[in-house]
């Protein structure tokens, strides 16, 4: 009776041990496979996502340093020539395919002001003298106020891949540069293109062209 006892107690001993035994090694590598197959998928979905993100923070980026520049410079073009009077002699002094420079009588007074430190202080007549100039070597579009006095550049967009002027007359037909006379010139179109990295997606580059027409030259 004893000895089959024991055989039974041994019996429910190996079935517990084989219940308990560990993993086979060929059971690991499969779990270890599965494992790196789903890691793999989490991250090309993570880098998807991330890769989405990049290009649209830098797109936005982008467009909003292309509209801003251009939104400025039609701003102060469409002044270009403002003369209320007809004896302030406004109106576009120097004209090429990187570099505009305008006036406007903007303070009413009949007199083109190029010294921003006057002892009125009126910080309009900064305004009456501009000058946008593209800097090709260092992809910058540049604005000066004042400029042949104070010559202080302010930096309107960085990463400018490619910039361009072009001037029509009032039939719209295109004016070859160099310009021999500037009251030929009733449209400035102006194109810009800014570009900037967005990682392992490469550059993003965004361009404008805009037309604008000159009013107040229009008058002359």
């Amino acid at each position: 009776m004893t000895e089959h006892s024991n055989e039974g107690g041994q019996l429910k001993f190996d079935q517990l041990k084989s219940n308990h035994r560990g993993f086979s090694l060929v059971e690991l590598m499969i779990a270890m496979a599965i494992a790196i197959l789903s890691l793999g998928a989490i991250y090309s979905v993570f880098a998807s996502v991330q890769k989405t993100s990049t290009n649209n923070e830098v797109n936005a980026r982008v467009m909003q340093s292309v509209r801003t520049s251009i939104d400025l410079m039609e701003s102060d073009i469409r002044m270009a020539g403002f003369n209320r009077f007809g004896v302030a002699g406004a109106g576009i002094e120097a004209a090429s395919a990187i570099n505009l420079r305008l006036t406007a009588d903007r303070d009413l007074d009949g007199a083109i002001y190029t010294d921003s430190s006057l002892s009125d202080g009126l910080e309009e007549r900064d305004l009456e003298r501009i000058t946008y100039f593209y800097d090709a070597p260092n992809n910058r579009l540049r604005q000066c106020l004042s400029e042949g006095t104070k010559d202080e550049w302010d930096t309107v967009a960085e990463n400018v891949e490619n910039f361009c002027f072009q001037y029509f007359d009032e039939n719209n037909d295109l004016i070859a540069i160099p310009i021999t006379d500037l009251s030929l010139i009733r449209f400035v179109e102006v194109s810009i293109t800014v570009s900037q990295s967005a990682g392992i997606s490469g550059d993003i580059s965004r361009t404008i062209t805009r037309r604008i027409y000159c009013r107040n030259l229009a008058m002359k």
